[in-house]
């Protein structure tokens, strides 16, 4: 049994995949488990001990993406895969998924979309108290010969093993920033910033420490994805911090003071 599962992107989303890629091959211990991913998130699935091949989609626009996309298409039919999983959900990747031929096309009731797929599945619109992972365990249930029981955290945790040439790219980028194992880090990952104006971007990223800050004084800040309506509160608080009568905590003198 041959089965493909597509998920582009993103890094996050890619992660949250890999329940599904142990699960299979529990129940299908025989298949050939095949991964179509963007170049950005290759790195989490290239070393996953449960897949055979990690196809990776070439990155283009205009026309070359046409071209590239029927290329890949017809690479994705001579490999006559028995199952599709769609775990993306999206334009290019239910039309790819169309492309196989795969007897087994399954994906999510997306309108526009559903023609694509032999069997559909319901994915909640907006925000909901449910995990991504769960979410597309549905789509396993939806395949023929599929047995197993819900997600179980304990049991399908994520994983992804430590891809080499990535971890020494990361290495050598903290190198160039004089940084190193001597160092503690702070991450903060903000998604969805295109829609700010740069003059705010450059404010919210100037001072990190600012920006620490200014986001302990702020309600509700969700991480990961930020809506337009948040910007002009964390503005406001790093104009404050900045410009209000406070000591820059970027300052020898004024670290800490805020």
């Amino acid at each position: 049994m041959k089965i493909l599962l597509i998920r582009l992107r993103l890094i996050g989303d890619v992660v949250f995949t890999t329940p599904i890629l142990r699960a299979l091959k529990r129940t299908f211990p025989d298949a050939r488990l095949t991964y179509l991913v963007e170049r950005d998130a290759a790195a989490v699935v290239a070393g996953n001990p449960h897949l055979d091949e990690v196809l990776v989609v070439p990155l283009t626009r205009g026309w070359r993406r046409l071209r590239d996309d029927l290329t890949l298409a017809r690479r994705l039919r001579a490999e006559r895969f028995d199952a599709v999983l769609d775990l993306h959900g999206g334009p290019r990747s239910s039309w790819l998924t169309w492309a196989t031929g795969a007897k087994q096309r399954i994906g999510y009731d997306i309108k526009g979309r559903s023609w694509q797929y032999t069997r559909t599945v319901h994915r909640p619109r907006g925000l909901q108290p449910r995990h991504s992972v769960v979410n597309q365990w549905d789509l396993l249930e939806a395949m023929e010969g599929w047995r197993e029981p819900i997600a179980n955290p304990a049991r399908d945790a994520v994983e992804m093993p430590v891809d080499r040439e990535a971890d020494h790219r990361m290495v050598e980028r903290l190198r160039a920033l004089d940084t190193d194992a001597r160092h503690t880090l702070a991450v903060v990952h903000v998604n969805g910033l295109s829609v700010v104006h740069d003059d705010t971007f450059r404010v919210l990223f100037h001072c990190p420490i600012s920006f620490l800050h200014c986001f302990r004084h702020v309600g509700t800040v969700r991480v990961g994805h930020v809506h337009c309506k948040c910007v002009p509160v964390v503005w406001q608080c790093t104009q404050c911090v900045t410009h209000a009568g406070a000591r820059d905590p970027c300052s020898p003198r004024g670290r800490g003071a805020v």
